[in-house]
């Protein structure tokens, strides 16, 4: 690990075992504030309290993990955001009913039209 000013790169293999050369170091940097920061997407930084080191071991606890393993993992983290996202929404529309939560969450993740299109097809089928 090196620092240059006030960012710390990570070296490769504390990233991604050189699966895939990038460079002598990552993409990813961390700021002395703990901020890491991808270039790659741009304007973003995520915020941890994660140890460089630390990352490193969930890192490679995670590429041992199978593709079944992984998805497992996405469909449950997935499962929560909805649930956390639906809840929130019947916590600043309680008159909301069932379906007007779902209405609203396509909404807020899809797009306008893609939840008019669903309004219209539920009142169509007297759902």
């Amino acid at each position: 690990m090196r620092v240059f000013g006030s960012m710390i790169r990570m070296p490769l293999a504390a990233t991604n075992s050189g699966q895939r050369p990038t460079g002598r170091y990552s993409l990813l940097s961390r700021n002395l504030s703990g901020t890491i920061r991808d270039p790659r997407i741009e304007g973003i930084d995520m915020l941890t309290d994660t140890h460089p080191e630390a990352e490193a071991v969930q890192q490679e606890l995670l590429r041992r993990k199978s593709a079944a393993e992984k998805f497992a993992i996405v469909r449950a983290l997935t499962a929560t955001v909805v649930s956390l996202c639906r809840q929130g929404i019947r916590e600043r529309h309680p008159e909301f009913d069932d379906r007007e939560v779902d209405i609203h969450f396509v909404e807020m993740n899809y797009g306008r039209e893609l939840a008019e299109g669903l309004r219209r097809r539920l009142e169509g089928d007297g759902a």
